[in-house]
């Protein structure tokens, strides 16, 4: 867990109630997968990328040696 997340998260779980600090973990618990969610997304768009940027080197090469 990032340290600044970590922080906000024990500061948000001081006081409260059983049930209140429940809520406040399950909250945690959905940002930390949307967060996840959207590492996963950019993965896929950067992998996407490094191929584009291959196929460029490729033809690159190719038209140099003809």
């Amino acid at each position: 867990m990032p340290l600044l997340y970590k922080r906000e998260f024990e500061e948000k779980l001081k006081g409260g109630n059983k049930q209140s600090q429940l809520l406040k973990v399950q909250e945690f618990e959905n940002r930390a997968a949307v967060a996840e969610s959207k590492v996963e997304e950019l993965s896929k768009v950067v992998e996407a990328q490094g191929l584009e940027l291959q196929a460029i080197k490729m033809r690159i090469e190719e038209t140099g040696k003809a």
